[in-house]
């Protein structure tokens, strides 16, 4: 899984031009639906990765 910092840095890059348009309520939403995808997405790799250890 990625940890707190790096999710921040990505988040911070990602919306570091529009930080003063965006409604802040619309922000966090976001934050929130994009560190879920990067959870589901290095636990399903984590998984393939074990699936692949145990069947060597």
């Amino acid at each position: 899984m990625l940890g707190n910092n790096a999710k921040t840095r990505i988040l911070e890059t990602l919306w570091y031009n529009d930080r003063k348009k965006i409604n802040p309520r619309i922000k966090v939403y976001f934050s929130k639906q994009i560190n879920l995808l990067f959870d589901a997405i290095f636990l399903f790799i984590a998984i393939h990765i074990a699936n692949l250890e145990i069947a060597v």
